[in-house]
């Protein structure tokens, strides 16, 4: 699905943003936050049936914050 691909893209982008350029909310992104952001991305991977970069994505995400609630529900999606 497009939309998908646009938010995977959306995804990957916004953190390496600079904040200088950023006009939304312009701030440095904590581990916390940027969690979220790769486990939004984890969520894109696997609705485009990219299983495993979906997996490595969240796994990655839960190291950054182990407490990140999006990246351990989308882990449970994937088994």
């Amino acid at each position: 699905c497009k939309r998908w691909d646009e938010a995977l893209r959306e995804y990957h982008i916004g953190p390496i943003v600079p904040v200088e350029m950023d006009t939304d909310k312009p701030a440095e992104m904590g581990d916390g936050e940027r969690a979220k952001w790769m486990a939004r991305e984890a969520e894109c991977l696997r609705e485009l049936g990219r299983v495993a970069e979906a997996r490595a994505k969240a796994e990655k995400a839960l190291e950054l914050d182990p407490a990140c609630e999006l990246a351990n529900e989308e882990l449970g999606r994937l088994k």
